[in-house]
């Protein structure tokens, strides 16, 4: 895929001829040919381009996927172009066309690329592959992803092609697998979540592990964070975030290189490019290397290599040197004798007092990132109860103000209750002095009868308002008893993270 016009894509086939595409500012997709001895051509590609993608097959054949301005999207085998396929025509003015990315695998062309209605927010993943001499096209998922550099990331094993994605664009990532014996996909996981980050970035190694790296901000600071899983084993589970660099500001997104059987995650300190490296997907990261400082003659760019002397050469992007020919900027790697630091994840390996100084030194940098790695975690249990206790206060709050309104209702029918018993007490009063006048009249008696019945009428009603007024007062009594257990649990609260 393309991230901007700034990045390109630097194929070195297995005859150490350098091929560099990249749009130009008239969107023309250019090409420098170089060899070992320099520069040997510069060539317009295509004119009015949009977007593209290139991959490079084990035949070094070059194979381009092309989004024309006018909305045709096209695969094309380069530099021939007897072998051109228009796999759509999409109408620019009502919809997008983005994030293109091709893969050559067993002699098979895949295609994705992210297609979305101007109208909507959901954008909709697709799936274009050319296997048995015909093309089939499918949406895989649905994506959203709107503030993200890129919504999604593939990458491919022998038997696996992967699709690792954006669920909702609050740290909520999902990874799909699509199986190159059935041509199914399936999910591997689609629930991972990465607290308080972004930029990140998803490859599979040589030795079949996946790295997710990204950048997390806690307390103002910037970390750059990986995590791993062993896809040779289907019970394996993601270890927990292993912090590679100090509270720094980094790159806007790490880098994961595989190169020579290791696996490199580069960024930014400053004016520095730096690293760490492992050997394998467990706990063995070296300490943190200098590759050179930032100047004008680097640019970034998605780097292929059939070349022998890089085998199984891998990345999301890589920092690329201008020069003729240009080379990767992790080529300046200087060999070095400095012992593995083992990272436990769990436990703090404490100082040996019998080891040498230089020994000691290892030991004191692991101590200080096993403490970084607790503090980052304190950190975010600190986060998680604080956004507990804004919604038990807001609980109480609403409870209150119902409790106050329920008080104001029960304060209302006391009054109504005390008129009602007054009113009943004087008819009643009344009723007795009729009931013995004995001079009264048959219109008496009936007018009597009248103020009996209207008399049961209003201790009927006063039965009615005083069962009601206890109903309130059970009401305010259960609304209590769920205000106390909800301070208490504040409290709680509190007191953890007082003492964490």
């Amino acid at each position: 895929m393309i991230f901007n016009n700034n990045y390109s894509f630097l194929l070195r086939d297995s005859t150490n001829y350098y091929h560099k595409f990249y749009l130009s500012e008239s969107n023309t997709l250019m090409l420098q040919t170089f060899s070992d001895k320099g520069l040997s051509s510069i060539l317009p590609v295509e004119k009015n381009i949009s977007d593209y993608s290139v991959d490079l097959d084990k035949e070094d054949k070059i194979h381009l996927i092309l989004l024309k301005d006018s909305g045709e999207l096209y695969y094309r085998i380069h530099p021939s172009n007897k072998f051109q396929k228009k796999l759509a025509h999409v109408n620019l003015k009502s919809n997008k066309v983005k994030f293109l990315t091709i893969k050559t695998i067993r002699e098979d062309v895949h295609i994705f690329y992210m297609l979305n209605n101007k109208s909507t927010l959901c954008r909709s993943i697709y799936h274009s592959y050319y296997h048995n001499n015909c093309w089939t096209t499918k949406k895989v998922v649905d994506v959203k992803a709107d503030k993200f550099f890129y919504p999604y990331m593939i990458d491919c094993t022998k038997n696996y092609i992967y699709l690792f994605y954006s669920k909702d664009s609050k740290q909520s990532y999902g990874i799909k697998k699509f199986n190159l014996d059935f041509y199914m996909w399936g999910d591997l996981d689609d629930n991972i979540k990465l607290p308080i980050s972004h930029n990140a970035s998803f490859l599979i190694s040589d030795k079949n592990v996946a790295f997710i790296c990204y950048n997390a901000s806690l307390n103002r600071n910037i970390y750059t964070l990986v995590r791993y899983r062993d896809l040779n084993n289907n019970s394996s589970k993601w270890s927990k975030d292993i912090p590679l660099s100090e509270a720094t500001i980094n790159a806007l997104h790490p880098a994961i290189v595989v190169k020579n059987n290791y696996t490199y995650i580069l960024w930014t300190e400053g004016e520095n490019i730096v690293y760490r490296k492992t050997d394998s997907g467990s706990i063995n990261w070296n300490s943190k290397n200098l590759l050179m400082k930032k100047n004008p003659y680097l640019c970034n760019s998605v780097y292929i290599s059939n070349h022998s002397s890089e085998p199984n050469f891998k990345n999301t992007y890589c920092p690329i040197i201008v020069d003729s020919p240009p080379y990767p900027v992790i080529n300046l790697e200087k060999p070095s004798n400095k012992d593995e630091i083992r990272e436990k994840e769990n436990t703090i390996i404490p100082f040996l007092n019998n080891k040498q100084s230089n020994e000691g030194d290892s030991y004191k940098e692991e101590y200080i990132r096993q403490l970084q790695l607790i503090i980052m975690e304190k950190d975010k249990k600190l986060m998680e109860n604080y956004h507990l206790n804004n919604e038990l206060s807001k609980k109480i709050q609403e409870l209150t103000s119902t409790i106050k309104e329920k008080g104001m209702d029960l304060s209302h029918l006391q009054q109504q209750y005390q008129l009602l018993r007054d009113e009943y007490e004087d008819l009643k009063k009344k009723n007795l002095e009729k009931v013995n006048d004995q001079g009264g009249q048959e219109d008496k008696i009936s007018s009597s009868k009248e103020a009996a019945t209207s008399l049961m009428d209003k201790n009927s009603t006063i039965e009615r308002l005083n069962l009601l007024v206890n109903s309130l007062y059970q009401e305010i009594n259960v609304k209590d008893q769920q205000i106390e257990e909800l301070e208490q649990k504040l409290n709680k609260g509190i007191f953890r993270r007082l003492l964490g």
